[in-house]
């Protein structure tokens, strides 16, 4: 649905990285990029995987759905 799509955040979301056998909560701020790498998972369709500063994360599909805008493509680095 949204895998290989880039998304700026319109609001901070939450996401979740898994840190050897911990998963630990990321606040991701508004205006930041996500890519989405595959989602939503067959196992759980309220979550998408993202790459947000070389951090594979979970997120949930409602907040890329509900705050997030589709961009075009990847912004060259260190443009926001």
């Amino acid at each position: 649905m949204h895998t290989g799509k880039y998304f700026r955040l319109n609001a901070p979301a939450l996401g979740i990285e898994t840190i050897g056998v911990r998963q630990e909560a990321v606040q991701i701020p508004a205006g930041e990029i996500v890519t989405v790498l595959s989602g939503p998972r067959s196992d759980d369709s309220k979550m998408l995987d993202v790459l947000w500063h070389n951090r594979t994360l979970v997120m949930f599909v409602e907040d890329i759905q509900a705050s997030a805008q589709e961009i075009g493509q990847r912004p060259l680095h260190g443009v926001p």
